[in-house]
């Protein structure tokens, strides 16, 4: 699907092309590795959100990615899969393009390098001989027939160092037949203000579509490929959730709102929320609760005249309709909070409760004693104060101890159903034990709690200052039907603590399954 034609009336009048990198340049995070089953199922992510493109990786480096150009054959999807590699060093050693062409992906994508300290210091060759070297291999790769995107590596750097030459390089894969240029930032250190100027002085020159790929090391891929996009490129590369080599690249899922709010329309946008935290789980590495429109943080407001005004009006304090990518607003329960967001959020989880009523004032009350509550919690205590609250189960004792695997093993008595459950499971640490012993024990009577997970667990300790006696505050994240929320427990002891959240959070998902949030 192509990314959408925007207004006329701004800087995104061209269609747009969006090429996901998640699965090769995402994967090089330090900390990530993909393996098959979780590349395809990315990439059928990709490709039901709207992506034109999948990087699916390099074939012939590594078993992983030379298989997925195998099995990738089979997957019903519309984006079309390119397959990434480099150009050869030198016309004589062409044959390093033979896993491309044995991968036999939809598109080739090949780098070569724009900037001359890398063809003289890293390829150790003539700037002369790469030339010809770039030029038998996007021909090779062009005999196919197929589409060949050149990503300029370094582009930006080989410009402000060697000018011609970059040029020289762009100019060699556009006259062997490359039918897209991508100018790549690939130190990430650019400023804005350069990307803009440059692109405006490289388009000249070329009459084929131009692309941008930026990495984040100085903190302004975005900005960067937006004013790229000012500057006239049409070809945009990024990963979800901004993965990537060192700092991460271009993120996806805060650039395509920016292009939604300028006029595109790039791919379903309500699904964003969930690609961003889906691939977030796969790989690893869960969004930031402050990451823009996605995280859990993005619409949430805490301080008393902020969520005063959005109540009256959301775009007091939001730029964006959060329902538009797939979020919602709420409001934090805190000392800070006042009736309305006590009303408010009642309200998310199906009740109905007036300003002044005694039910209101007594919730106020908890909450400003506590300090801070969950979700979980808030629920618990709704469920209480209206007199609703029947617990499915009671916790009667729960015991970890490590065993000689190297995991801890937690045993759980339950009574659930006027009868009395016990059941043991491992786990890779105290809480993940405990999580899975309760699952299993709670299976039977209530099999559906398997669809309510575990995703997140924090600690904030006390400060020293405060002594032995201090609380420790326990917050574990469950997801809950597409949507995050938090179950917070204090006590001294850090287990007491996370059992409170651990019990809280399944009795909330008990009573709650069947109400529409």
């Amino acid at each position: 699907m192509n990314a959408g034609s925007c207004s006329e009336k701004n800087h995104y009048a061209n269609p747009l092309v969006l090429y996901d990198t998640t699965l090769r340049d995402g994967n090089q995070t330090v900390g990530v590795s993909f393996d098959l089953k979780a590349k395809l199922k990315i990439t059928r992510i990709l490709s039901d959100f709207g992506f034109d493109y999948i990087e699916g990786g390099w074939p012939g480096a590594n078993k992983t990615d030379t298989e997925y150009f195998r099995k990738v054959r089979e997957l019903d999807i519309d984006a079309k899969i390119s397959a990434f590699g480099m150009t050869a060093k030198t016309r004589k050693n062409i044959d390093v393009l033979h896993p491309l062409l044995k991968a036999e992906p939809d598109v080739f994508t090949v780098f070569g390098k724009a900037w001359d300290l890398h063809v003289k210091g890293a390829l150790k060759v003539s700037l002369d001989e790469y030339l010809d070297a770039v030029r038998e291999s996007v021909r090779k790769l062009k005999e196919t027939g197929k589409k060949v995107i050149f990503d300029a590596e370094h582009f930006f750097d080989g410009y402000k160092n060697n000018t011609e030459y970059a040029m020289e390089v762009m100019k060699m894969a556009e006259d062997s037949g490359a039918d897209a240029l991508v100018l790549c930032d690939t130190n990430g250190g650019c400023f804005p203000w350069e990307i803009y100027s440059i692109v405006k002085e490289t388009k000249k020159r070329f009459s084929i579509p131009l692309g941008i790929h930026c990495h984040n090391d100085g903190g302004l891929a975005l900005a960067n490929t937006l004013m790229a996009i000012n500057a006239g490129v049409v070809h945009i590369q990024g990963t979800i959730n901004g993965l990537g080599e060192r700092c991460g690249n271009l993120d996806f899922i805060q650039l395509i709102p920016s292009l939604y709010k300028k006029g595109a329309k790039p791919g379903n946008m309500k699904k964003l929320y969930d690609i961003s935290k889906n691939i977030g789980r796969i790989s690893g590495f869960r969004v930031p609760d402050n990451h823009p429109y996605t995280g859990t943080f993005a619409f949430a407001h805490k301080g008393g005249v902020h969520a005063h005004a959005v109540l009256k009006n959301q775009k007091m304090y939001e730029h964006i309709n959060p329902d538009d990518v797939g979020n919602v607003t709420w409001f934090p329960l805190s000392e800070q909070s006042g009736r309305s967001v006590i009303t408010a959020e009642a309200e998310r989880f199906g009740f109905s409760l007036k300003k002044n009523s005694p039910v209101t004032a007594e919730l106020l009350r908890d909450i400003k004693e506590s300090g801070s509550v969950g979700d979980v919690q808030f629920y618990l205590m709704l469920e209480k104060r209206l007199g609703k609250q029947k617990d499915p189960f009671e916790l009667i004792y729960r015991k970890v101890v490590d065993d000689s695997s190297g995991f801890v093993e937690a045993e759980v008595k339950i009574k659930v159903n006027k009868k009395t459950v016990k059941k043991t499971c491992r786990g890779d640490g105290p809480v993940n034990a405990t999580a899975n012993a309760l699952r299993k024990a709670l299976e039977k009577p209530f099999p559906e709690i398997y669809n309510f997970r575990l995703v997140d667990y924090r600690v904030t300790l006390p400060g020293s200052e405060k002594g032995t006696e201090a609380l420790v505050r326990v917050a574990i994240v469950f997801s809950d039907r597409g949507q995050e929320l938090s179950s917070i427990a204090k006590d001294a002891d850090i287990l007491k603590a996370s059992e409170k959240a651990l019990v809280d959070g399944y009795k909330y998902y008990l009573l709650n399954r069947g109400a529409n949030r």
